[in-house]
């Protein structure tokens, strides 16, 4: 529809951030040289690309742009970086991924599974390690992130109100939906003193997620079709 249709497909950018989230309190992710360079390993732009093919916006960031603060810190998280990915699974003792265990990478539809792949094969090309795919039932995943019964989980994040504290809140600690049960004083005190900008570079620069993507909506309409929202 793309190319011969242009004017009946439509798309429009959501306010959703697939990431990846790491369990902080399971080896060897309790290692912040590892999470980073499993993070930094990832081509998000082949996955949006040549994976999702739908208009989604590669990101390394957790909070889309339109919750940011306007004049706020112009923080960027690394974009993908082999060279530096391995060598901070070097110096953390994994040099080649040889010796690095099996851990596995999980989503909550089936319709994830190229993703999953995609990232499965980065891992294993850039930084020598395999890791196994699972995808379970919604329920059953979100219940795993929750009670810290997972190794690597992708997921989503979606305000329930159009405020970056909404997001940024999920991961202080002890917060339900801290599925990384990731803990930082300073970051819990950045959100307190509502500098969010400051908040967020603490959990990017932690590794205790990957943001992947801005996800996008899609949907076909006749040009015919008038008055239509």
């Amino acid at each position: 529809y793309a190319h011969d249709q242009p004017a009946v497909l439509h798309r429009v950018a959501l306010v959703e951030t697939r990431f990846l989230t790491f369990n902080t309190r399971r080896p060897p992710l309790t290692d912040a040289r590892v999470r980073r360079a499993l993070s930094l390993s990832i081509d998000r732009k082949r996955i949006v690309e040549l994976v999702l093919l739908g208009g989604q916006e590669p990101t390394t960031r957790l909070v889309p742009l339109s919750l940011r603060e306007p004049g706020g810190a112009a923080y960027v998280a690394p974009e993908s970086d082999p060279a530096e990915a391995r060598r901070l699974l070097a110096d953390a003792g994994f040099a080649g991924g040889k010796t690095f265990p099996k851990v596995e990478l999980s989503g909550w539809s089936s319709s994830q599974t190229p993703i999953l792949e995609a990232i499965q094969l980065m891992w294993r090309r850039e930084l020598g390690i395999g890791v196994a795919l699972s995808v379970r039932d919604a329920k059953v995943h979100v219940a795993a992130l929750t009670s810290g019964d997972y190794d690597i989980g992708l997921m989503t994040a979606i305000p329930d109100v159009a405020d970056a504290a909404d997001l940024l809140n999920r991961f202080a600690a002890g917060a339900p939906e801290n599925y990384p049960h990731w803990t930082d004083p300073a970051y819990d005190r950045a959100l307190a003193a509502g500098n969010f900008d400051a908040a967020e570079q603490r959990l990017l620069n932690s590794a205790a997620i990957a943001p992947l993507y801005f996800n996008a909506h899609h949907w076909l309409m006749s040009p015919r079709v008038q008055g239509w929202q």
